[in-house]
């Protein structure tokens, strides 16, 4: 008799913690199940794992324009599209958004920015500091749009990790269908257009093989950053004023952009360099 008691009790206890997740899991659980680092370690599959097959897509939005790079400070729309791939057809959709200041696979700080758009979104901070954007409730749709703020210049790279489900609407996780994605947005590297009038700095010779002549005025230059053309940082060293070349022998052939930082963390010139090994 105990035994039937206690296991009415769990199933009783398991279907109100389902229900509540209608509401998000972050809102209701005070959990995050995007797979991101640090996150619980069951995701959204982990329950709704049912005969319903979906995909997710993440795009980063500028004026309606998609962007593969984010820049310092800009307003930003992501937006998270649960799309039916075989199977039942879903008859409502839910979805959580997190975005750290690190690498893919990284754990980092919660860029905790955004703001819904859409109707069917709405925002949950946890205690841990972390900041979710989430379904309000089951939602008809199956489009999530919240807005973003990106963080501040020389932050790296932004990932975002969603998790999302298709669901069959009985009030339980059984046949239901779930998936989920992971997106690295890199830092766009920008320059004043000021900054470059009054900077005479040249590289020579551009393309170079081994070592390359640093030409023109760098007073004020603390740092050297080589990158590559999406913006990751390939090396990064102190400059000294006295300085005039920049060794490339540990680099692979390409096309890589050469940053000269000043004290102040501003950009003074960022320049297109060339590693070519010649072909004998």
């Amino acid at each position: 008799m105990k035994k039937y008691i206690y296991t009415l009790f769990g199933l009783g206890f398991l279907a109100t913690a389902l229900m509540s997740n209608q509401s998000g899991r972050a809102f209701s659980g005070r959990t995050g199940s995007t797979g991101a680092p640090g996150d619980d370690l069951t995701v959204c599959k982990s329950c709704h794992n049912g005969p319903i097959n979906v995909s997710l897509s993440l795009t980063l939005f500028d004026n309606g324009d998609s962007v593969l790079m984010y820049e310092p400070n800009k307003n930003y729309t992501v937006k998270v599209r649960i799309n039916h791939v075989n199977g039942e057809i879903p008859k409502a959709f839910g979805f959580q958004l997190v975005a750290l200041q690190a690498a893919l696979g990284k754990t980092g700080t919660s860029i905790n920015t955004f703001a819904p758009i859409s109707s069917n979104t709405k925002v949950t901070t946890l205690n841990s500091g972390r900041q979710y954007a989430e379904h309000k409730s089951r939602s008809v749709t199956n489009i999530f749009e919240v807005a973003w703020t990106a963080p501040v210049k020389g932050s790296g790279p932004v990932s975002f990790y969603a998790g999302g489900n298709g669901v069959n609407a009985d009030n339980s996780s059984a046949g239901d269908g779930s998936s989920k994605i992971s997106v690295q947005f890199n830092e766009k590297i920008t320059s004043s257009t000021s900054s470059i009038q009054k900077s005479n700095i040249s590289l020579f010779p551009n393309p170079a093989n081994e070592m390359v002549s640093v030409q023109g005025e760098i007073n004020g230059v603390s740092k050297l950053v080589l990158r590559d053309l999406m913006g990751k940082v390939i090396r990064e060293e102190m400059w000294n004023p006295n300085r005039r070349t920049i060794n490339l022998e540990d680099l692979r052939d390409g096309i890589y952009l050469a940053q000269f930082i000043l004290n102040d963390g501003t950009t003074l010139k960022t320049i297109k360099l060339v590693k070519r090994i010649p072909r004998s």
